[in-house]
């Protein structure tokens, strides 16, 4: 077998052990099953490239200069956070080898291309998921159906465009389905671009998975929210000096 197939099947090992830590966050950290999917599809792509082209035949550890080659950084990692940000580097600079040098025969490289691409969106997403904070002086923008019915969704889409960072879905007369349908459709405009805040309703937040919700002094306490929507944006409205006294004990992320 030709070395550059050596280094496309090295590559190939790289690539899918990555994702595969990616998956598991996204699984059991994260409880994401559609990105948990998107991962574990993409996997399984990279896995039934390499059947079909045989490169695992070029496979000779023991001749591997490379194995027993350690750096002293990768034997630590700080948080999730720092785990999902070494593991996709891994899986997109493995994909790059395997690209260039798929080019060689032209029978892979586009189809990694792709993937490589695919792969950037979801290390931004799994990164946002991780760690949803505010950004530095954000673009917060609430949004209400009742305060614009006319072309609502594509409207909340050029707020994304413009730099919205936080989109507040506040929708008081909407029924329940309807609530949920609407920020579905929300969520996929947002997705990997800004956070999505849910305003009272931290049900819909948990089943919309939503990256926050915003509560008034009626909801929810902050201290169960935070029991059932754990590692979230949780904002609070306050109306009176009692309430920011209140509030500044609490562990919100805001407060308005």
């Amino acid at each position: 077998m030709n070395n550059y197939q050596r280094i496309i099947d090295a590559n190939f090992n790289r690539a899918r052990e990555g994702l595969r830590v990616l998956e598991e966050v996204a699984r059991f950290l994260l409880n994401k099953k559609g990105i948990t999917k998107e991962i574990k599809e993409m996997r399984h792509k990279l896995y039934s490239l390499l059947e079909e082209n045989s490169y695992i035949f070029s496979r000779n550890i023991k001749a591997d200069v490379g194995v027993s080659l350690t750096i002293k950084e990768e034997s630590k990692r700080e948080d999730y956070l720092s785990i999902v940000q070494a593991n996709a580097q891994r899986v997109s600079e493995a994909l790059r080898v395997i690209e260039e040098f798929g080019k060689l025969n032209g029978e892979i490289s586009e189809q990694i291309k792709t993937l490589r691409f695919q792969l950037y969106e979801i290390e931004k997403e799994l990164s946002l998921l991780i760690l949803p904070s505010l950004p530095d002086y954000p673009l917060y923008i609430i949004v209400d159906p009742e305060a614009r019915k006319k072309d609502f969704l594509s409207f909340v889409d050029e707020l994304v465009k413009n730099g919205a960072k936080i989109i507040q879905l506040r929708a008081k007369n909407l029924r329940d389905r309807e609530f949920y349908s609407l920020g579905k459709r929300i969520k996929s405009i947002t997705r990997g671009k800004c956070c999505f805040i849910i305003n009272d309703r931290i049900d819909l937040a948990i089943s919309l998975e939503a990256d926050g919700v915003h509560l008034g002094r009626d909801d929810l306490p902050v201290k169960e929210a935070e029991k059932i929507f754990p590692g979230k944006i949780i904002g609070i409205s306050c109306h009176t000096e009692n309430d920011l006294s209140i509030a500044k004990n609490e562990n919100v992320s805001y407060i308005s």
